[in-house]
């Protein structure tokens, strides 16, 4: 993270935000095509995705269910972008008429972002129960059309949730392009965790333990041993924790609650059978993190059965807790543990995309009003190699080194060899000489003094001054050794009772 950024991070609210008739959705204020939505973060798609009109249709109360989807999307008139053109990331092969594919205008509520225009949605009706959403996910088009626009540094954004709770409500905020860093008592209290590549759950993390159990006392936990881990999916979009079958059984007989059945959406207790005193404790590999009795239990809230849809407190007297079931009726099997934004009440969220990497911090509980807004520059801004990087160029360098100093020994010994060779090939050819020399002057005085001998045999006398010639022709002639055939016989380097295991290039043949 560097603060050399060409642009500065821009903050949007995360507040209650009324739409039409009066309904009341908790998200971020946007314009749509000039239609108001309130869209919840959701990090597990790259694009917006709004319901249309055909979604609340059957309602029996169509402003109730406007209110829990975030805004309706009418069509009417409405020209749906050609496929090719369109500028989202998905692959949307649905054979409803109803979904559009549209490149729009939006606004947010707030003037802290311009009006931006070509930004993708994706308008379907089949999204009953599932409210509009922003993608904040690692491919978003959302995101990636604020980054064009030149408004913010970087795809990276940082998130604060806030609390939906009735005894401490305090509204979120979203920071594009950075973080707010007053959130946090300081950024050595991150936890680093790597942006995960599985579909739909890029903030994947695993679980050790997940235990209940009011403040100063032993906490139970829901695991059955010490063994036991799981897979969760870290995502704002929902509010509650899913759990799965066993440990929601479980929960069920901690707190005296009779078993659950057909896996509610939510669980109730009345009056004072509600143990509102217990939070839950999620352990990580490297963070815990506590939610307070009063994040997970609530008096039941709803949209109101009347003409308005207005979100609020349906009884007095029946508390939810914020956990439900993981399992997938239409899938037929549990899915992962989410942690929705219950979890986040506690914790500040940071997703850098572009260092592929998502941070989790506790929440400073004095959080100061006013923001400190920190941008998260991309390597591309501020290029600096990784250390993994640099070391493997510190490595190629020092190979190549190696490399060139081995070729220069290789070679001088090479060259010193041949020299030797040839200078001990010339002592062989000196020596040599006076071998064939010896011999021919050894064969020549036989032959003479064979000659000698008969040519005196026949003169009449005999000189004194021939005999001596003769006599010391022999001595010199047979007195003289012929050299050994390679040398000396002292030996040398050519010497086959000297010779190493090396060939005639120096180079090692022997085992």
């Amino acid at each position: 993270m560097s603060p050399k950024c060409e642009h500065t991070p821009i903050s949007v609210a995360l507040t209650n935000y009324t739409l039409p008739s009066q309904a009341l959705f908790r998200g971020f204020q946007v314009l749509i095509n000039g239609q108001r939505f309130s869209l919840r973060p959701d990090v597990s798609r790259s694009d917006i995705h709004v319901a249309n009109t055909e979604a609340c249709s059957r309602s029996q109360d169509p402003a109730g269910c406007l209110g829990a989807l975030g805004g309706l999307f009418n069509t009417t008139g409405l020209r749906e972008t050609i496929d090719m053109r369109w500028n989202g990331t998905g692959v949307f092969a649905s054979t409803d008429v109803t979904v559009k594919l549209i490149n729009t205008f939006i606004e947010f509520g707030n003037s802290s972002v311009p009006k931006l225009y070509g930004v993708p949605v994706v308008v379907e009706n089949n999204t009953v129960g599932d409210s509009a959403g922003l993608a904040l996910g690692v491919g978003s088009s959302f995101l990636r059309a604020v980054v064009n626009a030149g408004l913010i540094p970087s795809m990276s954004w940082g998130l604060g949730v806030g609390s939906r709770s009735v005894e401490r409500p305090t509204p979120g905020d979203l920071t594009l392009g950075g973080f707010n860093r007053s959130w946090i008592s300081g950024e050595s209290e991150f936890r680093t965790f790597k942006i995960s590549n599985v579909t739909g759950c890029p903030l994947r993390v695993m679980v050790e333990d997940i235990a209940v159990g009011s403040p100063g006392q032993k906490k139970t936990s829901l695991f059955d041993s010490d063994f036991e881990r799981y897979y969760a999916c870290i995502n704002p979009f929902q509010n509650r924790f899913s759990l799965t079958r066993r440990m929601i059984s479980q929960l069920m007989n901690l707190t005296g609650h009779e078993p659950v059945a057909d896996d509610p959406d939510a669980i109730y207790y009345e009056g004072d059978k509600a143990p509102r005193s217990l939070g839950l404790t999620i352990k990580l590999d490297n963070l815990t993190s506590t939610t307070p009795p009063y994040e997970l239990w609530n008096l039941k809230r709803g949209a109101a059965p009347s003409t308005t849809g207005t979100y609020s407190i349906l009884s007095n007297t029946t508390y939810e807790i914020g956990v439900k079931s993981n399992f997938d009726s239409s899938a037929g099997k549990e899915t992962e543990i989410l942690l929705g934004a219950i979890f986040l009440s506690t914790m500040y969220l940071v997703v850098d995309i572009e260092a592929g990497i998502f941070k989790l911090a506790p929440i400073n509980p004095t959080s100061p009003s006013a923001k400190e807004l920190q941008p998260i520059c991309p390597e591309t801004q501020n290029p600096k190699p990784s250390s993994r990087e640099a070391a493997i160029f510190q490595a190629a360098i020092a190979g190549f080194v190696l490399f060139g100093i081995a070729v220069v020994v290789i070679l001088f010994l090479w060259f010193r060899l041949r020299k030797h060779k040839k200078s001990r090939s010339r002592q062989d050819d000196n020596q040599e000489e006076p071998f064939i020399q010896n011999q021919e002057v050894h064969g020549h005085s036989k032959t003479s003094s064979a000659s000698c001998e008969a040519a005196e045999m026949g003169e009449r006398e005999t000189r004194p001054g021939d005999i001596e010639n003769k006599a010391d022709v022999r001595v010199k002639t047979e007195g003289v050794e012929p050299p050994h055939r390679y040398g000396s016989i002292g030996g040398s380097s050519l010497s086959p009772g000297m010779a190493g295991a090396h060939g005639p290039e120096g180079v090692e043949t022997g085992p």
